[in-house]
């Protein structure tokens, strides 16, 4: 274990990369499913499992949308922390260098 706690902008920033990515992959895979079990609910209208697979379909729908939103907002949040983290790095240096003109 390191006695170190900084955990590098660069490595927030990566992060947050990361997680724009699984949320950009995730929206045409959800919409996908979600159509695929809203057609099949259409399929079978008229049967009580019709209409339990188009419940079904529109809670994932929610559920699933709600869980890309928030990964997706975590891209931005890493992003503000690793520019608030870099920005106080700086304002630290220019403190205690005494050099306020940067």
């Amino acid at each position: 274990m390191s006695d170190k706690l900084g955990i590098p902008p660069q490595d927030l920033r990566a992060s947050a990369g990361a997680s724009g990515r699984i949320a950009r992959d995730l929206e045409p895979r959800v919409k996908k499913a979600v159509n695929k079990s809203k057609d099949a609910a259409s399929a079978l209208k008229g049967w009580s499992f019709g209409a339990a697979l188009e419940t079904s379909a529109e809670e994932w729908e929610t559920a699933l949308g709600a869980m890309r939103k928030r990964i997706a907002k975590s891209e931005e949040l890493l992003r503000d922390i690793a520019d608030m983290h870099t920005w106080n790095d700086h304002d630290i240096y220019r403190t205690f260098s005494g050099d306020l003109k940067r």
